[in-house]
Parts: structure tokens; sequence; C-alpha cells
């Protein structure tokens, strides 16, 4: 929520035609039922409830991506799950990194109809031009986004960055 918010007005900050105060995101749709439940994984610089409405209204199938890849979103029960990226680091590179992660943890749906899995992960460069660096913000972020996809499951393995240190999460 904004700085200047309290319960019953909301202010939204515009620069240079763009709201400032909205944030960088990476988050998952998972379907309520099943081991695999992750069928899709997102980024955006809007509020999470703004961009998952659009992806399942909009008409244009590149914004409501999820209603025109995935129609049983109109009436199967999912959860959206966001993590706010922190500032300086890359929202498309942490989505890529945590569609991998989520990919290795088996948790991809047999419907995911996001994009692909890489083999080849990105580093995240800072905003501020520093070097390249896998930073323990963005593995805080994906492992949120993993283990609430876990929490389908009785038992997952999650594999967080930059080590291939292995965490068992529990329901």
């Amino acid at each position: 929520m904004p700085p200047d918010a309290d319960e019953d007005l909301v202010v939204l900050h515009v620069h240079g035609g763009e709201i400032t105060d909205a944030g960088s995101w990476v988050y998952a749709w998972l379907r309520v039922d099943g081991d695999r439940p992750v069928i899709y994984v997102g980024a955006t610089g809007l509020q999470p409830g703004t961009r998952a409405w659009l992806h399942l209204h909009d008409p244009d199938p590149g914004i409501g991506r999820v209603a025109a890849r995935y129609p049983a979103a109109l009436d199967e029960p999912l959860e959206v799950v966001a993590v706010q990226v922190p500032e300086g680091v890359s929202r498309s590179d942490t989505k890529t990194v945590a569609i991998a992660r989520l990919a290795e943890a088996g948790l991809l749906s047999e419907h995911y109809v996001g994009d692909p899995p890489v083999a080849d992960l990105p580093s995240v460069a800072s905003a501020a031009g520093r070097k390249p660096t896998r930073r323990p913000s963005r593995i805080t972020a994906i492992r949120s986004l993993t283990r609430s996809a876990s929490s389908r499951s009785d038992e997952m393995t999650i594999t967080a960055l930059p080590s291939a240190a292995n965490w068992r999460s529990r329901r």
C-alpha cells in the first residue's frame, strides 16, 4: 500500500506516465487441487490483484494470458501467490529463475501455460550498475513462491539459489 494510504483512501503517485509505487512483483497461479499446482508464473509492475484481474478479463490474449491459455481458470478455484521483488533486482530474471526452480521442484502442472523453464539461469544486475549477483532477496522471493506452491503436496524438495542446497518443506 502506498505510504499515503489509510483504510478509506489510497493515493497513487504518477510520474512520467507511470504509477510509481506499485512495486515490482513475481507471482504464481496455483491450482487448489493436485501435487503439481503451478499453472502460470508471471512478473508485473502492477499491483498483483490488478494484474490477476487483467489475466482473467482482458480480451487481448497477450494481456489476458491466463484466461486465454487456460480457460478453466474462469471456473476452477485458483490462488495467486505474489512476492515483491526488491528495488534494483531484475523482475524478468527473477521470474525466469522462479520458473526454473518450480520446474526443478516438480511443481509445474501438466496444465502449465507460462514461459518454459530455461537451463541457463541469469544473474541479476542491480539498477545501480553493480556486477551481476545472485542476491539473497531474490532467493527469498523464489523460496516464498516455491514454498507456497509446494504446500499443496505432502513433501517437496526445494532448491534455492545460489547453492544447490536442498530444504524440506512440509504442510
